[in-house]
């Protein structure tokens, strides 16, 4: 239930993208078609499955904003031509002050807890550990958790799910009193 009063059915709440998933296109039908059902079933208001592409039996409405950066030509052209000189004195002003970027999955729990701090701050409902550890398994070598430490303290962190050739940050966390870093 929202607070308008209807119910409906959400492939993925507080995640840009999480819809039908599969590399083929019979099986990703079929996924919308199950959900059809289900609102059916359940006589919700609609089904907002959160697709990246379209689907052309579907109403569209954008909702989100996404942001995409090619990453063709390598690390020096994507840091001299397609970074905003504002975010290279981020990183520069990071690396300047010692922080640090570490990738592996034994950071959940770290992760999680400067997630949930954050999510909770925003009002927003937060997502039970057991999600993102079912993430981990399902997903396996296509998730990836990178944090930031000072001083050996996490401060932040992501979430960077690989699907095809795109690569997604659906969760990110940072600190507050951390915030003057960037």
């Amino acid at each position: 239930n929202n607070l308008t009063g209807g119910s409906y059915l959400i492939s993925a709440p507080l995640a840009n993208y999480a819809g039908a998933i599969s590399n083929n296109i019979e099986i990703a039908q079929g996924l919308v078609f199950k959900a059809e059902q289900l609102s059916k079933e359940h006589k919700v208001k609609y089904v907002e499955l959160r697709n990246q592409y379209e689907h052309n039996d579907l109403l569209k409405q954008d909702g989100f904003v996404t942001m995409i950066l090619d990453l063709r030509g390598g690390i020096e052209s994507v840091w001299k031509s397609k970074l905003k000189p504002k975010t290279r004195n981020q990183v520069r002003k990071a690396q300047k002050n010692g922080l640090t970027v570490h990738e592996g999955i034994n950071y959940l729990e770290e992760f999680y807890s400067i997630y949930a701090i954050t999510i909770s701050k925003l009002g927003t409902p937060i997502f039970p550990i057991k999600m993102f550890k079912h993430l981990l398994e399902e997903l396996k070598d296509s998730l990836k958790i990178f944090v930031v430490k000072y001083e050996g303290k996490i401060i932040g962190g992501l979430v960077f799910i690989i699907y095809g050739n795109t690569c997604y940050i659906p969760y990110a966390s940072t600190l507050r009193n951390y915030n003057h870093f960037s």
